[in-house]
């Protein structure tokens, strides 16, 4: 496995168990959600307390969501606009004639040779 593969392996992995541990946590929140709200019910009908502490964590864990769906979306985007700005940089270069055969070689002209003599002294 190269290093291209094994980076990628490592990102996605590493994706593979925020989303598992969101899952986890919306399970929690759930189990949580309910027992509060039957103790709300049963408690205090007339307030609904209950909503105190699962609100935060509710807006916490749909925050968390959105972050990792949106890191998701967000990097096919960049993939696709990146492909599409290589692509639209190599035809504009290609019709204005900026790349050609002729930019791989360079001419180097020859120096004419110097039949003086150096002393030591001329030299740093």
């Amino acid at each position: 496995m190269d290093k291209l593969e094994e980076r990628a392996y490592r990102m996605a992995r590493k994706r593979i168990k925020r989303k598992r541990a969101l899952i986890k946590e919306a399970g929690v929140y759930v189990a949580v959600f309910l027992f509060l709200f039957v103790l709300n019910v049963v408690t205090s009908p007339d307030y609904l307390w209950f909503l105190w502490a699962v609100g935060p964590w509710g807006l916490v864990l749909f925050f968390r969501a959105v972050s990792l769906w949106s890191s998701s979306y967000i990097d096919e985007w960049e993939e696709k606009a990146m492909e599409s700005e290589i692509e639209r940089y190599k035809n504009s270069m290609l019709r204005s004639h900026h790349v050609s055969d002729e930019d791989d070689y360079l001419e180097i002209e020859q120096l004419p040779r110097s039949s003086k003599k150096w002393n030591e002294q001329d030299l740093v």
